[in-house]
């Protein structure tokens, strides 16, 4: 079982002290952490920082964008640094999932190309 906070206004963690509190709270009941990128970005966290707080911990990643307004972006367009997180996942032998969301207005306008881009962005990463 992983806990998969979220970012809309009734979420109760938002924050890098509250994500802490959560995850120290039920780290003895071997509640595992599956984090998603653009909920942690709109809660104003920076994501690599977020994971290697507790990296023992993931057992799955959900991947969506935000711009700095925290609107859902396609993949790449938004502030999530993918590069920079893929890379760290590769460093750390990270080999659980990672999911593509797709929460933008792209993707209710377009459904099939919204996907074949994210697909091409990840593999522009070497995914």
């Amino acid at each position: 079982m992983a806990v998969h906070p979220h970012s809309h206004h009734t979420s109760l963690v938002l924050s890098a002290t509250e994500y802490d509190r959560l995850l120290a709270a039920t780290e003895a009941s071997g509640l595992m952490f599956n984090p998603d990128t653009g909920h942690i970005a709109r809660g104003g966290q920076d994501v690599v920082s977020c994971f290697r707080r507790h990296r023992e911990r993931i057992v799955h990643v959900h991947c969506k964008d935000v711009d700095g307004r925290g609107q859902w972006k396609p993949m790449g367009k938004g502030i999530c640094d993918f590069p920079r997180l893929f890379e760290w996942l590769r460093k750390t032998a990270y080999s659980g999932w990672l999911i593509s969301e797709e929460e933008s207005d792209f993707v209710r306008r377009d459904l099939p190309s919204a996907m074949a881009q994210n697909r091409s962005y990840f593999r522009s990463l070497g995914l």
